[in-house]
């Protein structure tokens, strides 16, 4: 039995029928997959030539297939707009098409009805000198040319081709929101996140929102 995996921030699960897998990362990038199955133990998921890059700041979801499909993140001063999938034990880059949201970190997604959601996040580099890791002190007047996302996007998961969803209001720019997803109600929800480049109380959006 392995050790768990070491302390982090920003990490993502997600939860399959026997087993979870955990993508990690912490400030200084240290990457690893690991799988915690229903023998109660950590295992190393070993990385394939497909394997994403180091990241923070990513989203991670889980169809009803069990397969995992990772977007977006951050890691050394990149911002990612690509979609991998891990089905089995093997990572694959998606070749997806149509209009795909652009590069971000710190936004959301769901899956629902055969496709993947992206709402949100933003596109601050987090840090001007240092890498652009996740928990580098981050300088204000970049933050102040941060672009906040609030358009809506999905990747039909069958044809691969992403599409700028369209309606009457969209939910507003966020980063750091929560999304779910109710297959029973054919419906999405967001609540909070921030809504500027501040952490003060009154710039958290904190309106439960239905797609």
């Amino acid at each position: 039995c392995m050790a768990p995996p070491s302390d982090r921030v920003r990490a993502n699960i997600s939860l399959s029928a026997t087993s979870c897998a955990l993508r990690v990362t912490d400030i200084t990038l240290r990457y690893a997959e690991w799988a915690w199955h229903t023998a109660a133990m950590w295992r190393t998921v070993e990385s394939t030539p497909e394997s994403p890059a180091p990241r923070a700041g990513h989203v991670l979801v889980k169809t009803a297939d069990n397969v995992l499909l990772l977007h977006g993140g951050l890691g050394d001063g990149v911002l990612f707009d690509t979609v991998h999938e891990f089905r089995g034990e093997t990572w694959r880059l998606l070749s997806t098409t149509g209009t795909k949201p652009a590069a971000r970190t710190e936004h959301v997604a769901a899956v629902l009805g055969g496709e993947l959601f992206v709402f949100g996040g933003w596109n601050a580099q987090l840090s001007s000198g240092g890498g652009g890791e996740i928990g580098d002190e981050i300088d204000v007047g970049e933050l102040a040319e941060a672009e906040f996302f609030g358009g809506t996007f999905s990747l039909n998961l069958a044809t691969q081709r992403w599409q700028r969803l369209t309606g009457a209001s969209d939910p507003s720019p966020r980063r750091g929101a929560c999304f779910a997803s109710s297959s029973q109600q054919a419906a999405l929800y967001i609540m909070g996140g921030h809504t500027s480049s501040t952490h003060v109380p009154d710039a958290v959006e904190s309106t439960l929102i239905r797609f």
